[in-house]
């Protein structure tokens, strides 16, 4: 993502009528996510950009989420069963390991986005 440059305005727009029309909203959109100034507006546009070349990798697969909610350099976590308050259009797999987790599954642009506007900067699908 080096040379990154955004029209981070007219995206961060794009998004927060996304994420409201499913009725989200959009949060944090300039809270810098990396050291030269790129922030949580700038991945969601990324990934946006890079949606058709991603999504496919990601297709109905299941996904463990790495989480940098304070930036790379910040504390990170991540998240394999997703939390009551993910929207409902988000798809889901439900796995009985010891116990039920259930995955996100990423196979939209719209759900592509969501995920990094919760600074999911990476994000760690099934082999199989």
């Amino acid at each position: 993502m080096c040379g990154l440059h955004i029209n981070i305005d007219s995206e961060v727009k794009i998004m927060q009528k996304i994420v409201i029309k499913r009725n989200e909203t959009a949060k944090n959109m300039d809270k810098v996510l990396f050291p030269s100034e790129i922030t949580k507006g700038d991945i969601v546009n990324y990934y946006k950009k890079i949606a058709s070349y991603m999504l496919p990798h990601l297709k109905n697969r299941p996904l463990v989420i790495e989480r940098y909610p304070d930036g790379i350099f910040g504390e990170t976590f991540f998240q394999k069963n997703i939390p009551e308050y993910f929207p409902d259009w988000i798809e889901r797999f439900a796995v009985n390991h010891t116990k039920q987790t259930t995955y996100v599954v990423c196979n939209n642009k719209a759900t592509l986005q969501y995920l990094a506007q919760l600074a999911s900067i990476v994000m760690h699908t099934w082999t199989t």
